[in-house]
């Protein structure tokens, strides 16, 4: 079983796809998600260290901007949702237990 699991996984975040089925997957998710962090930051490293700040004439690269605001949006719409997570008493009785025991350390 997990066997399985961790063979989709590493299908999923191949990179040497740069990612593609793990970006397929991440396009057709709904709000709220909690992306893989590491290809967002591969990904405006590529568009900054790729791209030069100026283009002829001394003029500011917008195009470089655009895709770093692109970038950021779409890190940003996956918070725009808020998760209806289902209040568990017990979940919390035992989180405030072991937060209680660990903060006496």
């Amino acid at each position: 079983m997990y066997m399985d699991l961790l063979r989709k996984l590493v299908v999923v975040m191949d990179s040497r796809t740069n990612y593609h089925n793990y970006r397929d997957i991440l396009k057709n998710t709904v709000a709220p998600a909690v992306p893989y962090l590491g290809v967002f930051l591969k990904d405006l490293n590529s568009i900054s260290e790729g791209n030069s700040d100026y283009i002829r004439g001394g003029l500011i690269n917008m195009h470089k901007r655009r895709q770093i605001f692109v970038k950021l949006m779409e890190l940003k719409m996956m918070q725009s949702t808020k998760y209806n997570f289902k209040e568990l008493e017990h979940v919390q009785h035992a989180l405030r237990c072991w937060l209680n025991s660990n903060a006496e350390v």
